[in-house]
């Protein structure tokens, strides 16, 4: 299982700050873990358009 989180919106290459803490963790526990660069952020969340 990966576990996405949503990338920033002026830097594609990075999770959003919003969830760095939770990203942080997943990884440090081991977990497969993804900022979706080009489908997944924040900003298309908050429009419904997913």
């Amino acid at each position: 299982m990966k576990i996405m989180f949503c990338s920033d919106p002026l830097n594609s290459k990075v999770v959003d700050m919003e969830y760095e803490h939770e990203y942080r963790c997943a990884r440090e526990l081991g977990l497969d873990v993804q900022a979706n660069p080009e489908h997944f952020s924040k900003s298309i969340l908050d429009t419904g358009k997913t």
